[in-house]
């Protein structure tokens, strides 16, 4: 200790030279101050200040850093100059008669001047002065540059500071053989003296193999103790020729630790310094007026300064400072008589970073020594650390009003880790070891304690609580509560994990496997019960609906607390959770869940439909009830659980999907009939039907069932057929597994929106139908209108319209977007249907006119409602409406025409046909205006004769006339009987006939025909009639040479029936018209009397008579004839 004392002492007494502006008062200030931090009593301070005064220092060294120069001259051609330096301490013998030259000032911030007559004795140094030479330091040439930066740093021996001054020369280098070389080629002290000799010559004649530049000389005794950093003044030949930038520090040289813990040693060790830094610390402590003496880092203005000037003369440097400082503080926080302030260990720790990257220090390591004490430090700090984290039982759970306490506890430790001292030593893994080791120590036991006394809280509750319910249910629900909170323990908060990840810990991971390890098994078996309990009273809806849900409940807060175990832990270790295959363990609970979730579902739509009663809209902005929002909700509810399910297996998501689906399309059914029976229930069909209006109870109706029908469009995405469609393809390897599977699925999406759209329809019909005699009424006011005016009144239309907007503004303003259309197109459609029944038959033409503009006036006002033109307005019923209406306002003329070429365009051969007619046509031109219609009747074949003559050979006769009488002017002709041949039953004419004066336009007007009857020719009685064909004359060619030149038409004769005509709409409008057109009750009656022939030829020809009246009695009468 004295030994240290007195190193101190010499610091502050004895230093190299003086201390910057410190009297001698303040010498006495300090030396007074260290007595008072080692505590020795005065004549022991005395002794040792004397034996310090009387010793003078040894192993003396000055540290010189040459940093630049400025303002040099050019001494080359090429108007720079190649400087480089030279330095030695050269200690002067002798003084010339000039005096010996000194700098000025050499205090901090200020310029010294070397004096000129520093040269001066150079030039008589071999008469009047000597000097020797201890050591010469060369810096590097710096070429072509009159500024230069050297930035080198020289260690220069010094014998005695008070005779003994620095020496810099700046030379121009101009050759290999610079002076500098000189100097490093000595071997012998000899060749000293010879180059000292041309170092002499050269300043004194200027004669040398580089030119000198310039020359700085400072005593040693004026240079400061603690050094200096400055500009000094270069000359040459008493002229000042640029300046140079040094800087000076003294030091001792660096010893042996066994020679610097000798007496004799002018050097202190490391211990040493780390004793007198500690004993100024301590006392500085115990200075504060508390009980518990705090060390806070700081230290008097008097033991700063012996502490500077101690560092200073034991080249002790500002990152050994750092260093020591941390030690003592690591090691007095683990002390109990003292106490350290934690800001001050941090502030510490970056004081040794800012020392790190300081360029002086940068090339600086850590000697045995300070390893050894920073060792042992660290050891003892982070084990007193971790005993005070250990005690605020705040590693778990983490709570956040711990955790800036743990953060500051631990924080020293993690920034003492993350010091950049330990990447050459294994000191740094030695303490993340320990670290570690004692952080996981904690960690996992805080785990097990925290989760053994929750699960212990949860029997002692069950069992509390416990009355009539098996207690399976209440632990599983507990245990469902206790996961969710472990989840929310487990999410990583950045603040904790940065933390724990600064001393290499992940705090996350650790307590994931613990928690993992301490709840799977109780999770686990308690599944195995729930699966029995479920078993055991499954034919009990009500103890499955509440095992479920509870089951169900469980299941998620597993999934919910794996999701999150899995996330802190890396996938290769994910092997290790317990918990990883938790989906095994409630495959048998999952049919039950898709009970549970049908029987929820029905029970809040009838709690829904209940208190909905009345359908009172949810808002006003809103157009549906809230039952519809509840069994929607209800819809949504199950279809997020499934996907919270998350079921993997391929098959049990298809068997689930199904499931669902068909939950949900039955439950909206189920919702669209009971909706609707509530409707009818509540008496809205009941009311007078001739006062019927639309109000907001049916609006709401058809809302809720279009709204609910909406949801199955989403639900395809919301269960994610797609994606099982894949899994199923993936796992059979096969497309159409997966193909077939998403068909199936979005089968039953569509067969239940199909059916949900025909109860809104039969819904919306329902309502209409009720809108049906108002209907009634307005359609037969303005039909009676058309058939009693002459014009056509469009405003007596205007009664229906009006009726028609009042209604279908409310269902406008009250139905929702999707409905809307849906009511216009049954409005529509039902009032199509009630037009077409209104009609009147038989009125003139003008009657239909006018109803077809009501109808398509009708059509204007819909679609400017907004009903689309396709395929709602222009519907198949709305066409066959026009399409009748403007058939029965066609002339007679037209309808005639329209007549007989519906029926040439029939004229194939039927399968029973009655023969066939051979004969040509032809036309001749009379005048412009007029032609002369040619037939040339050949012959008539296969005919069925149903009567035979005894006495004579059948016989047939033609009928020919021109069709429509009015175009022809009934012109007619009939063939003379001829004979049939019994061989060939057939009937030869050779005959032709002319239609003459028939207007030219026939040529062209299709609809004109020839007609021709064949009739069975009788003597006695009336003939028979065999069959008629009609010869379609438009297209009719013309006749050039000979009408045999043309070719032969055979047709086929058929027989009218009395159900064809009938069912001809033609032939029904004109049947309809006969009251008050002569035309079409000519045509009709010739018509029927024609159907009634070929009835009696049907009867005559029957299969169970072979004679009839009229045979027996011709033949009769011809034997009477016989005999006479």
């Amino acid at each position: 200790m004295d030994h240290l004392y007195q190193q101190a002492l010499r610091s502050i007494i004895n230093p190299l030279a003086t201390i910057d502006s410190v009297s001698q008062q303040n010498y006495e200030k300090l030396a007074s101050h260290l007595q008072q931090i080692f505590a020795f009593d005065q004549q022991n301070h005395e002794r040792l200040l004397q034996h310090v005064q009387n010793t003078k220092p040894s192993n003396v060294a000055l540290h010189v850093q040459v940093i630049e120069a400025r303002n040099l001259p050019a001494l080359d051609t090429n108007g720079f100059s190649d400087p480089y330096c030279l330095l030695s301490i050269v200690k002067l013998k002798a003084t010339s008669e000039s005096g010996r030259p000194r700098s000025e000032s050499h205090k901090e911030g200020q310029k010294s001047k070397s004096s000129p007559s520093s040269q001066k004795r150079l030039k008589h140094i071999n008469s009047t002065t000597s000097f020797d030479c201890h050591d010469v330091k060369a810096t590097q040439t710096i070429k072509r540059n009159l500024n230069p930066q050297w930035n080198e740093r020289f260690e220069l021996d010094v014998m005695d500071y008070h005779n003994e001054e620095l020496h810099v020369l700046v030379w121009d280098d101009d050759s290999d053989d610079t002076v500098a070389s000189g100097f490093k080629k000595l071997q012998k002290p000899s060749g000293l003296k010879s180059l000292l000799r041309q170092l002499r010559q050269s300043v004194e004649h200027g004669k040398s193999l580089d030119d000198f530049i310039g020359q700085l000389v400072v005593p040693l005794k004026d240079i400061p103790s603690l050094g200096c950093t400055q500009w000094f003044e270069l000359y040459h030949k008493k002229k000042q020729v640029g300046m140079i930038h040094l800087g000076l520090k003294w030091l001792f040289k660096q010893t042996d630790f066994d020679e610097a813990d000798s007496a004799e040693s002018d050097q202190s060790s490391i211990q040493d310094f780390k004793i007198l830094y500690e004993k100024m610390i301590l006392w500085n402590a115990r200075m504060n007026d508390e009980e518990l003496p705090v060390i806070d880092g700081s230290l008097t203005r008097e033991s700063h300064l012996i502490l500077q000037q101690f560092t200073s003369h034991n080249q002790i440097s500002s990152f050994t400072l750092a260093i020591i400082k941390f030690i003592l503080l690591l090691e007095n926080s683990c002390k109990e008589d003292v106490r350290v302030v934690p800001t001050s260990v941090r502030s510490s720790i970056e004081g040794i970073e800012s020392a790190l990257y300081q360029d002086e220090l940068q090339s600086l390591t850590l000697t045995d020594s300070e390893i050894s004490l920073l060792e042992s430090a660290a050891f003892q700090f982070i084990n007193h650390t971790m005993a005070g984290v250990v005690s605020l039982r705040s590693l778990f759970p983490p709570l956040d009003k711990s955790a800036e306490d743990l953060l500051h506890a631990l924080l020293p430790i993690t920034k003492l880790v993350q010091l950049n001292l330990w990447e050459d030593s294994a000191m740094k893994s030695e303490i993340q070891n320990l670290l570690k080791s004692e952080i996981f120590k904690k960690i996992k036991r805080a785990v097990d304690v925290w989760t053994e006394d929750r699960l212990a809280m949860l029997d002692e509750h069950v069992a509390y609580s416990q009355c009539q319910t098996d207690p399976v249910l209440p632990q599983t629900s507990s245990l469902a509560d206790l996961l969710q909170e472990v989840c929310v323990i487990c999410t990583p908060k950045p603040a904790y994990q940065e933390m724990f990840h600064k001393v290499n810990v992940n705090y996350y991971k650790t307590i994931c496997l613990r928690v993992d390890h301490m709840l799977a098994h109780k999770v686990k078996e308690l599944v195995h019960e729930m699966n029995y309990y479920q078993k055991r009273y499954q034919s009990y809806q009500v103890n499955i609906r509440d095992s479920s849900r509870i089951s169900l409940k469980l299941f998620l807060a597993i999934k919910n607390i794996y999701s999150v175990l899995k996330k802190s832990i890396p996938d290769r270790e994910v092997f290790k959770l317990r918990m990883v295959h938790f989906d095994q363990w409630f495959e048998e609970s999952l049919i039950f869940w898709l009970e549970t979730f049908k029987s929820e579902c029905n029970m809040r739509m009838e709690k829904a439909l209940e208190i909905d009663k009345d359908f009172v809209p949810v808002t006003s902005q809103v157009k549906h009830s809230n039952s519809s929002v509840d069994v929607l909700s209800s819809f949504a509810k199950i279809t997020t659980e499934w996907r919270d399910i998350g079921v993997q297996d391929a098959d049990h998501l298809l068997i689930g999907a199904i499931k669902i689906s068909n939950v949900i399309c039955d439950g909206t059914r189920l919702y669209a009939d009971k909706i609707a029976s509530i409707l009818e229930c509540n008496g809205y069909y009941d009311g007078n039907s001739t006062e019927f209006d639309i109000n907001q109870q049916v609006c709401i109706t058809v809302n809720n069932i279009e709204y609910i029908r909406r949801y199955l469009s989403q639900l395809a995405e919301m269960l994610n057929y797609e994606d099982i469609s894949r899994s199923l393809t993936l796992k059979y390897d096969d497309d159409a597994v997966g193909r077939q599977s998403f068909q199936m699925l979005n089968r039953l999406i569509s067969t239940a929106s199909e059916d949900i759209v025909l109860k809104e329809r039969n819904l919306l019909q329902k309502i209409v139908d009720q809108m049906e005699p108002n209907l009634n009424k307005h359609i037969k006011i303005f039909s009676s209108a058309a058939s009693l005016a002459t014009t056509c009144d469009q405003e007596a239309i205007l009664p229906l319209i009006e009726y028609l907007d009042k209604n279908l503004k409310t269902f406008h303003l009250q139905l929702c977007s999707g409905s809307y259309p849906k009511v216009l197109s049954t409005v529509w459609q039902t009032l199509v249907y009630r037009l077409d029944m209104s009609i009147l038959y038989g009125c003139k033409p003008e009657y239909y006119s006018c109803i077809a503009n009501h109808i398509k006036t009708l059509q204007t006002y819909f679609a400017q409602l907004g009903l689309e033109s396709d395929p709602p307005l222009n519907s198949i019923n709305y066409e066959k409406v026009l399409e009748k209406l403007a058939r029965h306002a066609l002339p007679t003329s037209e309808l005639l025409l329209q007549y007989f070429t519906s029926i040439t365009e029939n004229m194939s051969i039927p399968l029973g046909h009655c023969g066939q007619v051979a004969l040509r046509v032809g036309y001749l031109t009379s005048s412009p205006s007029t032609i002369s219609l040619a037939v040339q009747l050949l012959t008539v074949c296969d005919l069925p004769l149903p009567v035979k003559s005894t006495s004579q050979l059948n016989m047939v006769r033609l009928q020919l006339r021109l069709l429509p009488m009015s175009f022809c002017q009934s012109q007619m002709f009939q063939t003379a009987p001829a004979d049939v041949d019994e061989n060939t039953n057939t009937a030869e004419f050779d005959l032709t006939h002319h239609f003459t004066d028939v207007p030219k336009d026939v040529i062209s007007t299709k609809g004109v025909v020839l007609h021709i009857m064949v009739w069975q020719f009788h003597k006695l009685g009336w003939d028979t009639f065999l069959g008629e064909v009609f010869i379609n004359v438009c297209g009719t060619k013309e006749i050039h040479r000979s009408i045999d030149q043309l070719p032969v038409i055979m047709l086929a004769t058929k027989m009218p029936i009395e159900t064809e005509q009938k069912q001809s709409t033609v032939f029904e409008i004109l049947f309809q018209r006969r009251q008050w057109d002569k035309e079409a009750k000519q045509h009709c009656d010739i018509r029927l009397k024609i159907m009634k022939y070929a009835k009696n030829y049907t009867q005559l020809t029957g299969p169970d008579k072979k004679r009839d009246f009229l045979a027996s009695v011709a033949q009769y009468v011809e034997t009477c004839f016989s005999y006479l």
